[in-house]
């Protein structure tokens, strides 16, 4: 089982990367690489980002696949967005996904994902790669490597070091379910921390083909709107 996880970065900024894991149900996955680079943003990046995918059956990107509904429901009339009490909806987030009630539901207690509207940029650049993917035949997921990391660090097989979110905290927590993460990924490397939220991306699209990944909201169709966690 062949999964592609995408820590997205900006159509003209910031660090994309892309990590590749395979493995078959029963064992672990491995990590077959790891790629980051500027030819993954530009004008030509989405097209590079297609052409580098290969024969994964699932791509998982770290980034927001979907907008809050009142900024894209175009019915006037619509009860969602005018409740009869006046009260404005929630368009900064996707309140099914993004809430505090939605990640309690799966025992994440930390500070759910960032706002929708605080990542506009990369969801635009995003929700228009999952598109251009789709066409191309992939399924694509939504993933949050921080909910990863923290859903494998409430059941560790091994002390882990490192403060909660820095690189040592990553790389340790990937090293228990991941093989062949230091030989894809050396310390210090450039954007280390893109290359290993890629690889945790990818985890969650593995076990999102084994039927092992979980979902925020819970019980969301496998190819409705949410996002997959371990």
């Amino acid at each position: 089982m062949l999964a592609a996880g995408i820590d997205l970065g900006g159509r003209t900024t910031g660090t994309t990367a892309i990590a590749w894991v395979d493995g078959s149900q029963g064992s672990w996955p491995r990590v077959l690489e790891v790629r980051a680079g500027a030819e993954l943003r530009g004008d030509r990046g989405d097209t590079e980002v297609l052409r580098s995918l290969g024969a994964a059956a699932v791509v998982a990107i770290d980034a927001p696949l979907t907008l809050p509904h009142p900024t894209v429901c175009t019915d006037d009339a619509c009860p969602e967005c005018f409740p009869d009490d006046g009260a404005a909806p929630a368009y900064g987030s996707r309140s099914a996904m993004d809430s505090v009630a939605a990640w309690r539901a799966v025992d994440h207690v930390e500070k759910g994902p960032m706002a929708t509207a605080m990542l506009a940029g990369i969801a635009f650049r995003a929700i228009y790669l999952a598109r251009l993917l789709r066409r191309a035949g992939f399924a694509v997921i939504e993933a949050w490597p921080m909910g990863a990391y923290r859903a494998l660090a409430r059941t560790p097989e091994v002390p882990i070091p490192g403060e909660e979110g820095d690189d040592v905290w990553r790389r340790a927590l990937l090293e228990t379910r991941v093989k062949g993460i230091g030989q894809a990924i050396h310390r210090a490397d450039t954007a280390e921390r893109d290359r290993l939220d890629a690889v945790a991306a990818a985890y969650v699209g593995w076990l999102w083909l084994a039927r092992k990944a979980r979902s925020v909201p819970p019980g969301a169709q496998r190819d409705g709107e949410a996002i997959w966690i371990p």
